[in-house]
């Protein structure tokens, strides 16, 4: 199925090599450089013979006034690795297509990937790149609701801790918890305090609390729609119905009120459902059926393995609040 991805990127590969081969041409023939001619004792190392040391094959060095000013590198991606880790403001990485790097290109020395003419360093590549496209792609419709230009995340300081005040029954604790310490091990930003809750009232002075706190209330149904008809806000809260339609929460910054009717897994779905809005997922996907945030809601779900990876990616430091889906898109250098 990759074959036609394989002739694109080796079409594209030697187009690179060709307009670098034309340069290095054009720059003898008008008598500016003179090549250094390659060694011909076929001593370099075979590129296909499996070996996984470091490597150098004969290079091409541009010179004028015999000081060389340009040199062209075939070289292992370990060493690719290591130029782009030490690279600076005037290097550039030079890359193919979704991110399939090629080389790196420096003032004084051109860095090409030695392994990129075989097929199974292609498909390899190429496998990497369409799983980190789709987690990529399923991030973008979980956290983008229909109303959602712009993501929210929770902040990194101080941490969370989830807040009880009145209805709660000892598995909606646990359920909290679980959710705390999951999302502790997906998160290298923000994180909840995941040994303990705060139930009941807020003794202490609310401003100099060590944390923020995300509050969970369940109230009567009578409540909801008292709140719903006299309170909600449509630009910052958003209503939770079950399969039926039928109104079981009202969701908000930090905060959810839940019917206190739910039992079982239900009611552990909308707890979940609830903190994981508040961490910035406000969408779905249609296309995942695994996922815990697939459009058809199964109150039995769990995080996929694509969910896991997508939270990280979310909490993984290089996505920020208030971006919309482009400008996600570009801090994570994809094109989908």
């Amino acid at each position: 199925m990759y074959q036609s991805d394989i002739a694109y990127m080796n079409r594209k590969l030697t187009l690179i090599l060709w307009y670098i081969s034309i340069l290095l041409l054009l720059m003898t023939l008008t008598g500016c450089c003179v090549g250094e001619q390659p060694n011909k004792d076929n001593s370099g190392p075979d590129l296909n013979s499996g070996e996984s040391k470091d490597y150098i094959i004969p290079n091409v060095t541009i010179e004028k006034e015999s000081n060389p000013i340009y040199e062209v590198k075939l070289v292992s991606p370990a060493i690719i690795d290591k130029v782009k880790t030490n690279s600076n403001s005037l290097d550039r990485v030079l890359k193919i297509g979704a991110g399939l790097m090629v080389g790196v290109s420096t003032p004084n020395t051109l860095y090409l990937n030695g392994n990129l003419h075989t097929d199974e360093y292609l498909l390899k590549n190429r496998d990497n790149f369409d799983y980190k496209d789709k987690i990529t792609e399923h991030l973008i419709s979980i956290v983008y609701g229909k109303d959602s230009s712009n993501n929210t995340l929770l902040v990194s300081e101080p941490d969370y801790m989830i807040w009880f005040n009145e209805g709660y029954i000892s598995d909606d604790i646990n359920t909290s918890l679980a959710y705390a310490r999951e999302f502790n091990d997906l998160s290298t930003t923000a994180q909840f305090e995941d040994e303990s809750v705060l139930k009941g009232d807020l003794k202490d002075n609310y401003a100099n609390v060590p944390y923020r706190y995300y509050r969970i209330t369940l109230t009567s149904r009578e409540s909801l729609d008292t709140y719903k008809k006299d309170k909600y806000k449509s630009t910052k809260e958003e209503l939770l119905k079950d399969q039926n339609g039928t109104l079981v929460g009202i969701i908000g910054p930090e905060y959810v009120y839940l019917w206190n009717g739910l039992e079982g897994q239900d009611r552990r779905y909308y707890i979940l459902k609830a903190l994981y809005w508040n961490m910035g997922i406000h969408g779905e996907t249609t296309k995942e059926p695994d996922s815990f945030f697939y459009s058809k809601a199964n109150s039995s779900a769990t995080l996929s393995e694509l969910d896991k990876d997508a939270i990280r990616l979310l909490y993984g430091g290089r996505i920020t609040s208030g971006m919309n889906a482009d400008s996600m898109r570009k801090a994570l250098n994809i094109n989908l």
